[in-house]
């Protein structure tokens, strides 16, 4: 039997084409499992869905796919554009994997035989039964590019992509060509713009908390995270004083450095006028909401991975900010430094830190006029003993952190043996990658 002859491939594909035509809220695409032929258009068209039975796949495919390789090689014939754009809608509905197809159809909407606009339904409608199709994906890339350069609106562009991946995202789960293709839209389509960035970052947190093993989902929140903390927009503010409220309650739920907190009364003003206090909320945030996820829902290793970045991030921005006596960024300390002098000597070394803050705090008073600015004969001296200060905020976050991942680890439940295999390897990351001693942690 010769599928690339099958008669009523032309009245199937022309009724699809129909369909996208009459009805431009279409939604949807799928093969609907229909093994007989009822002598019916099996192009079934209900509610703004389209369905094909799936007795006449292979053959409108077969029939598609050699008209088009025909008309590729013989190029000297020119096809019809009408027949030829028919036909490649045909094709790719039912297999968009196929590159020469969608470069056939980008050359027809170069000769201006697509509509732009048709052409990011065509897609849409596609990824309904494809939602994991890169081709697909790449195609709106390239279209969107082209839009831009007729002067199309970033906003509505964003919105429309941003429905598009999310609705992919929800179809198939670890979808990372959706994800990537929401990185790629906000880093295009919104470069600037602050906005977009904290609506994605509270949508993007209700999605990740719902969908706890999608390590796709939670790659993308590490995206916006690095974005976010390189903000110095006004608009910050807000995130700014929720970081500062996540840090203060890191520190206060922390029995480890009750003591020393306690005995430092300005480690909460220190938080607020911190020039690092938004990066370092914003991640202690992640870690609350990630550790809460953790605890509720036992065994998902997409959780651990997710963790892990964070801290990595969180000691980075701890370990490597300075603040000199002007307020802006200065040299970088040690690591190691903060590291030994937090954890040294357990318990007594976290108390310690909120010793040497009160006595360094009380010392930098004597040097400061009625205005709180510091002497202009002590500006050394005031900025030794600021680099002091952070350095002991420092000192309690870094305690604060290690005291809830003992505590996270003693809180898996033997009876969940994949759980506390888990646990097991993120002590062992803990100590072997971060560095971190965690014997030096008093039992929570």
């Amino acid at each position: 039997m010769q599928d690339d002859l099958f008669p009523a491939a032309e009245r199937i594909l022309a009724d699809l084409e129909a369909a996208f035509r009459k009805d431009p809220k279409l939604k949807e695409f799928d093969i609907v499992p229909v093994t007989v032929n009822n002598n019916k258009s099996p192009v079934l068209h209900v509610e703004h869905s389209l369905g094909l039975e799936s007795w006449c796949v292979r053959h409108v495919y077969c029939y598609t796919y050699h008209r088009l390789m025909d008309a590729r090689q013989l190029r000297s014939r020119r096809e019809d554009p009408a027949m030829l754009a028919r036909l490649l809608s045909g094709a790719l509905l039912l297999n968009p994997d196929v590159t020469t197809f969608w470069n056939m159809r980008r050359e027809l909407m170069l000769a201006d035989r697509l509509d732009v606009q048709g052409e990011l339904h065509f897609t849409t409608v596609l990824l309904s039964r494809k939602p994991k199709c890169a081709e697909a994906f790449a195609h709106r890339k390239w279209v969107i590019g082209r839009l831009l350069l007729a002067g199309a609106d970033k906003e509505e562009l964003l919105e429309e992509e941003l429905q598009v991946s999310q609705y992919a995202a929800d179809r198939y789960p670890n979808n990372y060509h959706a994800w990537s293709h929401r990185m790629w839209c906000v880093t295009h389509l919104a470069p600037s713009a602050t906005v977009p960035l904290f609506k994605e970052w509270t949508t993007s947190e209700q999605w990740v908390s719902s969908h706890v093993s999608d390590h796709s989902g939670m790659q993308y929140r590490q995206f916006l995270l690095d974005r976010l903390l390189k903000l110095t927009h006004p608009a910050c503010e807000d995130i700014a004083e929720s970081g500062t409220r996540s840090l203060q309650q890191l520190l206060s739920s922390s029995k480890a450095i009750h003591v020393s907190c306690s005995q430092d009364g300005d480690t909460t003003h220190n938080l607020k006028t911190s020039a690092f206090s938004r990066p370092l909320g914003l991640i202690a945030s992640e870690l609350l909401l990630n550790m809460e996820l953790i605890l509720r829902f036992a065994g998902h290793e997409a959780l651990w991975c997710h963790r892990r970045y964070l801290l990595m991030s969180f000691k980075k921005h701890l370990s490597c900010r300075e603040i000199d006596v002007n307020g802006t960024e200065g040299s970088r300390f040690s690591k190691v430094s903060v590291v030994k002098t937090c954890c040294a000597e357990k318990e007594v070394s976290l108390s310690s830190c909120a010793t040497g803050s009160a006595a360094h705090g009380g010392k930098a008073n004597n040097h400061m006029n009625t205005d709180g600015v510091p002497l202009e004969k002590d500006q050394k001296l005031s900025s030794e003993e600021l680099s002091n200060l952070y350095r002991d905020v420092h000192c309690h976050l870094l305690g604060a952190v290690m005291w809830h991942e003992a505590k996270l680890i003693n809180s898996c439940r033997p009876d969940e043996p994949h759980q506390q295999r888990l646990a097991k390897q993120h002590h062992k990351w803990l100590s072997h990658v971060l560095k971190l001693d965690m014997t030096a942690v008093t039992n929570p």
